[in-house]
């Protein structure tokens, strides 16, 4: 993905997006979004990353 932050760097080993709607199927989706995102942990733990954001609630 030509990101220095984040892993795995095997692209196989990855979500996308198609994977997590059907992970997350039986949830209400408020919202389910790919972003990217500026992360900072410290000197020595930050980068750019891309990330895909779920938000849902469970039927009861």
């Amino acid at each position: 993905m030509g990101k220095s932050f984040g892993g795995p760097k095997d692209l196989s080993m990855l979500y996308d997006l198609e994977m997590m709607e059907d992970d997350f199927k039986d949830l209400e989706k408020l919202v389910i979004e790919t972003k990217s995102l500026n992360h900072s942990e410290g000197k020595f733990n930050e980068g750019e990353a891309e990330v895909i954001r779920v938000v849902g609630v469970k039927s009861m």
